[in-house]
């Protein structure tokens, strides 16, 4: 169970990154 959480965490934190990358690299 706690697993799967810490994979969710890790997986939402991972599109967070990738989605701000992706804007920032527009921007610039």
């Amino acid at each position: 169970m706690y697993e799967i959480v810490t994979v969710l965490g890790i997986t939402r934190r991972g599109v967070v990154v990738v989605l701000a990358l992706v804007v920032l690299d527009q921007f610039v």
